[in-house]
C-alpha cells in the first residue's frame, strides 16, 4: 500500500505540480489520489497505518516458528529413538577414532553430524554414511524407522524450516521500522 502511495505521489507531482484545469477531466479514484497527497505528511502516516495492521500479525508468525522450534527440541530431549541414534554414531566415531591420529577420541562433533550426510556410499545406492548408520541402529536395536516420525511429530511442521536467523533479521527489521516511525512522528 505505501509503495503504491510512494509511486502515485511521485507520478502525480511530475503530472500535476500544481493544481490546474485538468484535474476535473480526471476519475474519481485520481482526484481522491491528489487529495490524499494534500494531506501532510501522508506518507509517514501512511507508513505508521501500514505497520500498526501489520505488525500483530508478523509477531504471531515469528511467534508460531518460535514455539515450533521450541517444542521441537523438547520433542528432541525427551526422544528415546534419537537418543539411541545419537548413542549409535557417537560408537561409530569411537570405533573410527581409534588408534588414528586423534588417538582415543570419543566420538564425532555435533557440528560435524551434517558432513555424514555428505560421505556417500560407492556402491550405487547413493545413500550417505547418516543414512547407513540410521539403519543400521534401528536395525540392531529392533526399532522401526518411523518412531522417530511418530515420536517428535513437531518436527514435521512448516514453522521448523524456517531458520532462527530469519527470525532474528525479521525482529530486527520490525525493530528497525518502528525506529523509523518514532522518528518521523518526532520529527
Amino acid at each position: 500500500l505505501c509503495w503504491a502511495l510512494s509511486l502515485l505521489t511521485i507520478f502525480f507531482l511530475t503530472v500535476f505540480p500544481k493544481p490546474s484545469k485538468n484535474e476535473t477531466k480526471l476519475s474519481d479514484a485520481e482526484q481522491f489520489c491528489l487529495k490524499l497527497l494534500l494531506v501532510p505528511n501522508i506518507e509517514t502516516r501512511m507508513n505508521s497505518y501500514l505497520l500498526k495492521f501489520t505488525m500483530r500479525s508478523q509477531f504471531d508468525d515469528l511467534k508460531a516458528v518460535i514455539d515450533a522450534h521450541t517444542l521441537g527440541i523438547c520433542g528432541i530431549k525427551m526422544s528415546r529413538t534419537f537418543l539411541t541414534l545419537l548413542r549409535g554414531t557417537l560408537v561409530l566415531g569411537n570405533y573410527m577414532n581409534y588408534g588414528g591420529r586423534l588417538g582415543g577420541a570419543a566420538g564425532f562433533r555435533l557440528n560435524l553430524l551434517p558432513k555424514l550426510q555428505d560421505v556417500r556410499c560407492s556402491d550405487g545406492s547413493n545413500s550417505s554414511l547418516l543414512e547407513y548408520l540410521v539403519k543400521r541402529i534401528v536395525k540392531a536395536t529392533g526399532a522401526d524407522s518411523k518412531s522417530l516420525r511418530e515420536e517428535i511429530p513437531q518436527l514435521a511442521s512448516k514453522e521448523i524450516k524456517v531458520p532462527l536467523q530469519d527470525v532474528v533479521a525479521s525482529l530486527n527489521n520490525i525493530e528497525n521500522a518502528l525506529s523509523d516511525a518514532k522518528y518521523d512522528v518526532d520529527s
